[in-house]
């Protein structure tokens, strides 16, 4: 795949994600500094800064809608965990605990959700405005999570990927209960 375009606007990447997070029309890239220089919104065409939040950063970012507003959140994993409008850079909610290491978008119950892995503990789904956290299941040395339908019957299910010799793990939605737990071939 050749690259089409590069910028040196941030140092220390840590994570970035493009997405319309003002709802104007026009893509942005927002950027996770992993120690210097926080968060960043540039605008995507023209690499113009938008907005910073110098004392935000995180291992992963998401851009979801978790409110009324037309503007995306971007959510910032990390501990503490930070959730930001995408449109003023206001924050949205301070979560003490922090998201974990790991974000994804989860469209699990009646208001917008998304869940948070920890690297080694647990994985935790949190509710929209009001935020909140709902429930969480145990997992062992997360590196990768998502959420996708597998099933026929409507809901989707948490996807978790332990570190190498460990596991790919399903977990049901409300009630959270291990649905699949599938070893991963060694290296």
């Amino acid at each position: 795949m050749p690259q089409l375009r590069s910028f040196d606007r941030v140092r220390d990447v840590a994570a970035a994600a493009i997405g319309d997070v003002n709802k104007d029309g026009i893509d942005e890239v927002v950027v996770s500094s992993g120690f210097y220089g926080g968060l960043t919104v540039l605008d995507l065409a023209t690499l113009d800064v938008r907005w910073t939040a110098p004392n935000v950063q995180g291992s992963d970012l998401l851009l979801t809608q978790l409110d009324a507003d037309p503007a995306l959140e971007i959510v910032v994993a990390g501990v503490p965990g930070v959730i930001l409008d995408g449109a003023t850079g206001a924050t949205d909610w301070v979560y003490k605990d922090g998201f974990g290491s790991y974000l994804a978008a989860y469209p699990g119950g009646g208001t917008p959700q998304f869940f948070g892995a920890r690297a080694w503990g647990s994985m935790t789904v949190f509710q929209g405005q009001p935020y909140s956290p709902l429930w969480d299941v145990s997992v062992f040395n997360v590196v990768a999570v998502a959420a996708q339908r597998l099933t026929g019957y409507g809901k989707d299910e948490l996807l978790e990927g332990d570190a190498p010799g460990g596991h790919a793990n399903t977990s049901d939605s409300q009630p959270p209960r291990a649905s699949r737990n599938t070893p991963t071939p060694p290296h």
